[in-house]
């Protein structure tokens, strides 16, 4: 990677790529995909596997022909960063165990990671807005417990889903809250007491599947509004829910691929890595700054792998 000031830091570039934001899904539900230009096209698919003909052929015969095709879009990777400050006296003088430098290395790293959470969100519901695919405003229908039957509507929207793409959804997103408002219906509790005992207040109590799919649960209410501003430490600043009280079903593929379809990829042309430079003009003793940075774009590839339970609580 071509670093015209400071140096690509190792050691921080490996914790970076393995460190995730506790509750951040983006990178689970739109895998990377390296891409080997700026920019370029993509593929998008469509259901193609769903129309088959006959395969019987005969002696004098030509086999039937397996037709598909494949629209192009145009990328654009988009340069992205986050730095954080270490003054020089904290690096000459903080116990080991503050590790400023791994410490700030996370920190730029969960910022990267909520926006993501911000983008991938926007992608999905833009999306589903322009298809046919969604439910419809559900009205709180999983509010009330003694009424709520959480499992009837997703095996509901997964035959709705397979009707329409010929797949089975892999994957259910239900962010935390919609989590706890699920778990206490009455149809819940009476057909997975058996599963789990007890009341379910944690995503990671969940069963592993939920109607075959792997639930996926993303924190509520973990990021703040774009600050453009100074970031004022004693000012706590308006948080807004990423997710919503929206379920989305999802066909991700496990074996990621620019070529084999999925909802949505995050096509990658410089990954990410951790770059250290440093500040000797700032306060006293210098510093440096921490910098992790990646070039990226995320791009739905088959729109008709989302679907979409609108407002359940």
């Amino acid at each position: 990677m071509y670093t015209p000031y400071g140096h690509v830091d190792r050691p921080l570039s490996n914790l970076a790529q393995r460190y995730t934001f506790e509750g951040a899904v983006a990178r689970r539900l739109c895998p990377i995909v390296k891409v080997p230009a700026e920019t370029g096209k993509y593929p998008i698919f469509g259901n193609e596997e769903m129309f088959v003909q006959s395969d019987i052929i005969g002696d004098r015969t030509e086999a039937n022909e397996v037709k598909w095709y494949v629209a192009w879009g145009y990328y654009q990777c988009v340069a992205r960063a986050l730095r954080g400050f270490i003054p020089g006296r904290l690096l000459k003088g903080a116990e080991p165990a503050i590790q400023p430098r791994a410490t700030t290395t996370r920190k730029v790293k969960a910022g990267l990671d909520l926006l993501r959470e911000v983008r991938l969100n926007a992608l999905l519901t833009a999306t589903v807005g322009t298809t046919t695919q969604g439910s419809g405003d559900q009205s709180d229908a999983w509010a009330t417990a003694s009424t709520g039957t959480p499992l009837a509507d997703l095996t509901a929207w997964k035959r709705a889903f397979k009707s329409s793409t010929g797949r089975a959804p892999n994957v259910v997103v239900i962010p935390d809250q919609v989590v706890t408002a699920m778990v206490v219906c009455d149809e819940w509790t009476e057909q997975v007491k058996y599963v789990q005992a007890g009341r379910i207040e944690r995503f990671d109590e969940l069963p592993g599947k939920i109607c075959g799919m792997v639930p996926v649960v993303p924190s509520q209410q973990y990021a703040a509004e774009l600050i453009t501003t100074a970031f004022d430490p004693a000012t706590m600043p308006t948080l807004a829910d990423i997710w919503g009280d929206h379920v989305f079903l999802m066909w991700v593929n496990p074996r990621p691929s620019l070529f084999d379809a999925s909802a949505c990829y995050e096509l990658q042309f410089l990954p990410e890595t951790v770059r250290r430079y440093p500040k000797p003009e700032l306060g006293i003793g210098g510093g440096e700054y921490i910098q992790a940075e990646y070039m990226g774009t995320q791009k739905m590839i088959n729109s008709y792998l989302v679907y979409r339970g609108q407002n359940v609580i």
